[in-house]
C-alpha cells in the first residue's frame, strides 16, 4: 500500500508537468507560422496582396501669379525716363472660397432684411471656413459697425487689413476703421 501512495502522489505533483509542456509546445509552434491560410478566391490567377491606395491629400489650389504691368513713358526735355509698375491685384471684394462666396452671400441677403444677428452668425461660419478671407472680415466689421460694437469692428477690419494688399479692400476697411474710432468717441 505503501507504494500506491508513493506512486499517487508522484503523478499529483506531476499532474502540472503534461498540460505545461502541451502548452509551452503550443506557443512555440504557434510563434513559427509563417503565414494565415487565405482561402483562394474564384479567380486563381489574382493576387492576393492587398491593394496600396494614395491617401495623399490633393494639392491646395495655389493663386495664380501674373508679371506686373509696366509702363513706360517716352522722355521728355530735362526728364528722366521713370518705369511705373501697376500691381495686378485680384478684384476688390471677391472671395476666392466658393463656400465663404455663399456664406457671404446669404448674409448680405440676412442684412437686407434687417437680421444682423443672423446675418454676424453666417459670416462666423464663413470665418472658420475661409479664416484668411479679408472679405469676411470686412463684411462681418461692418455689421458689427451697424451694431454698434464699434471695438470688434475695429478689431476684425484691422485683421482684414493685415490680410490684404488690395488697395479697395485696404481702403474699405479703414474707412470701418476711422467709423468706429469716431462712434467711440
Amino acid at each position: 500500500m505503501f507504494q500506491q501512495t508513493s506512486i499517487f502522489q508522484f503523478q499529483l505533483k506531476t499532474s502540472w508537468f503534461k498540460p505545461a509542456i502541451i502548452g509551452g509546445m503550443l506557443a512555440v509552434l504557434t510563434g513559427c507560422v509563417q503565414h494565415a491560410y487565405i482561402p483562394s478566391s474564384q479567380d486563381p490567377g489574382r493576387d492576393m496582396r492587398p491593394e496600396v491606395v494614395d491617401v495623399a491629400p490633393a494639392p491646395a489650389a495655389r493663386p495664380e501669379y501674373r508679371q506686373p504691368q509696366v509702363v513706360t513713358q517716352p522722355r521728355q526735355e530735362n526728364q528722366d525716363q521713370y518705369a511705373y509698375v501697376t500691381p495686378d491685384y485680384p478684384d476688390s471684394g471677391v472671395s476666392n472660397n466658393p463656400a465663404a462666396r455663399r456664406l457671404i452671400d446669404r448674409a448680405l441677403e440676412q442684412r437686407a432684411s434687417g437680421d444682423l444677428e443672423a446675418a454676424a452668425a453666417t459670416l462666423e461660419r464663413a470665418l472658420r471656413v475661409a479664416p484668411n478671407d479679408p472679405e469676411v472680415y470686412y463684411e462681418l466689421a461692418s455689421i458689427r459697425l451697424s451694431q454698434q460694437n464699434y471695438a470688434q469692428a475695429e478689431q476684425l477690419a484691422r485683421r482684414g487689413l493685415s490680410l490684404t494688399r488690395d488697395p479697395g479692400m485696404r481702403a474699405r476697411l479703414q474707412s470701418i476703421i476711422d467709423q468706429s474710432a469716431v462712434g467711440r468717441g
